[in-house]
């Protein structure tokens, strides 16, 4: 694994030499291409959340429904957070977490409890193909593309938003929200079977909504591949951009991930947040830059799989 890491490091360190060297000469690192605003609505745009999350916005709303659950989740909620606050004083006192406790992303779990290569190509398929798909439509494509297409007329409209460099407020704003999804906090290891069981709904329900959201678009706008950023003769380059971006990003974003794991196991949080905010914030750019979604997707692709064959390497 050290030689891995060792290669990574120094592509890493070279291609940021060269973003250096292109920078000093005044040419772009990443030329700006003029992309066609994306033609549908903040109304489409909370229809392809509801495809995405249906199952919890139903589950939601029928408990809401009901006064006797509403009454119990509420004394549930007080109960917890009392019962939080002094299991966490208690843990900061004895140095972080408990044997029974873990604030690492459940995929890792799962290869830690089940070592198998099914299980190790169940965490490929839905964490390398399927979720960088549906995560970079979903948040990049058409919730960014909603935002970038919105922001002159927000900019006219409202003074104080000229202060904001032009496409920061989509980049940064969705970066931020898809940060705060991946927050977690310590939670009881579960048994592989349910990892499993959850790892095969997630993906299900990704691929499902990925697809019945370009159905939708489809229906309505007539989009088409390229009007969703994918340019079939552009394929090679954008690849190469993905993976030159996946070099320059994924050294610091790991270093990032260490430093902060050990003191925020203390307070019994995950470390995900911040490095996937700055995650966020290439992603954004890539589009925001490109006007075309593959750079995102390979970026996304390559760091997870890198954490998966990292998490893999390190555990056997």
């Amino acid at each position: 694994m050290s030689e891995i890491l060792g290669l990574l490091f120094v592509f890493s360190l070279g291609t940021w030499v060269w973003i250096l060297f292109n920078w000093l000469r005044g040419k772009p690192v990443l030329v700006w291409q003029r992309r066609r605003p994306v033609p549908w609505s903040g109304l489409d745009v909370l229809v392809i959340f509801f495809l995405f999350h249906w199952p919890l916005i139903l589950s939601l709303f029928e408990r809401a429904q009901d006064p006797v659950v509403v009454r119990e989740l509420e004394h549930h909620w007080e109960a917890h957070l009392e019962n939080w606050e002094a299991h966490l004083e208690t843990r900061q006192s004895a140095g972080g977490l408990s044997s029974e406790e873990t604030v690492a992303h459940p995929v890792f779990e799962l290869l830690k409890a089940d070592r198998r290569w099914s299980t190790l190509i169940l965490c490929i398929v839905v964490a390398v193909g399927i979720a960088p798909i549906a995560e970079e439509f979903i948040f990049r494509l058409v919730i960014q593309g909603w935002l970038m297409a919105r922001e002159s007329r927000w900019r006219h409209r409202v003074e104080t938003l000229r202060l904001v460099p032009r496409g920061w407020l989509p980049v940064g704003s969705v970066a931020l929200w898809f940060a705060f999804l991946h927050s977690r906090s310590a939670s009881e290891v579960l048994p592989p079977d349910q990892i499993r069981a959850m790892l095969v709904a997630v993906g299900v329900l990704q691929a499902f909504g990925t697809l019945t959201a370009f159905g939708f678009l489809r229906l309505r706008y007539g989009v088409g591949m390229r009007s969703l950023g994918i340019h079939r003769e552009r394929l090679g380059r954008d690849l190469r951009i993905g993976l030159l971006a996946f070099l320059a990003v994924a050294p610091p974003l790991l270093v990032l991930q260490e430093l902060l794991t050990p003191w925020l196991e203390k307070w019994r949080l995950a470390a995900d947040p911040l490095p996937i905010f700055f995650l966020g914030i290439a992603l954004g750019v890539l589009l925001y830059r490109t006007g075309r979604i593959v750079p995102s997707i390979v970026l996304h692709m390559g760091l997870n799989a890198l954490s998966i064959l990292l998490a893999w390497l390190s555990l056997n």
